[in-house]
């Protein structure tokens, strides 16, 4: 049982999650002791170096900590646990940050209470939803602190577990998707106009993305944004009819194709480990 009140965030692993996640908790809870630790020296150093209010993790700073995050790829969850969870307190809660684990697996791998939340590259903007799911041994407080935590530097939502893919694509795979979109429509509109740069196009595209979220914020629905702009026999209207016409089809393959690539990690992760 810890006996101080300074809270303490262990963020275990220094791939791209981690060097995009612990500068925003750094920022966003500058009184919380935060630290990193990987198995990478190199890598470890170099996120030391480039956020100096990072500290260095390890496995006594485990046994203080409130929050452990497995920023580690999915095959390492049992292995990492394995090593960390007997320097746990009993209530330090175990984050993690993937779907590619389910709750169940990492739940026989900890005795800690568990809760399962799915950040971006967006939260190093201190924007972007994050789906949270609570897991075994977890309750009202435990997830209280870790939406209490992201709520500094995101938007979380609590999720039921059978629906984190939906979650995780609309809040996460979507900024991929639209990012996608966007960088295929600046490159066909800059076919037509060789005289204008292209960073010039790819910011009045940014701005544009931005618009979208402020009008949606503002209390107009996206179907509204969409008559707003697509009037009636315009020029806007009919360049929307080649996307109306596939939208669908392409959107419910995505969906669909998420889902079994979720469920044929899931299985592998159980396989490997025997679950």
């Amino acid at each position: 049982m810890r006996n101080d009140a300074t809270k303490r965030i262990l963020v275990v692993g220094t791939g791209r999650l981690a060097q995009a996640m612990s500068p925003a908790f750094v920022r966003a809870w500058p009184a919380y002791e935060t630290a990193v630790m990987g198995r990478s020296p190199e890598a470890q150093n170099a996120l030391l170096a480039a956020h100096p209010r990072l500290t260095a993790g390890s496995l006594a700073f485990a046994s203080r900590c409130d929050i452990a995050v497995l920023a580690v790829s999915p095959d390492a969850y049992e292995a990492v646990l394995a090593t960390l969870s007997p320097h746990l307190a009993a209530e330090t809660i175990v984050l993690s940050v993937t779907n590619a684990v389910s709750l169940a697996d990492i739940g026989r791998w900890t005795m800690n209470p568990v809760i399962k939340a799915v950040p971006t590259v967006a939260q190093s903007a201190g924007r972007g939803a994050v789906p949270v799911v609570t897991g075994p041994r977890a309750g009202a407080a435990e997830t209280r602190l870790v939406m209490d935590w992201f709520e500094r530097f995101s938007f979380p939502v609590i999720v039921a577990e059978e629906h984190i893919r939906i979650a995780s694509n609309v809040a996460g795979s979507a900024i991929a998707a639209f990012a996608e979109i966007a960088n295929a429509f600046v490159s066909a509109n800059a076919e037509h106009a060789p005289g204008l740069d292209r960073a010039s196009l790819e910011t009045m595209m940014a701005e544009t993305l931005i618009a979208v979220g402020e009008l949606h914020r503002s209390g107009r629905g996206f179907e509204e944004i969409i008559g707003s702009i697509a009037t009636p026999g315009g020029v806007t209207e009919a360049m929307l009819a080649p996307l109306r016409a596939a939208i669908d089809d392409v959107c419910h393959a995505m969906v669909a194709t998420s889902i079994q690539k979720q469920a044929r990690l899931q299985a592998a992760a159980a396989g490997k480990h025997g679950s």
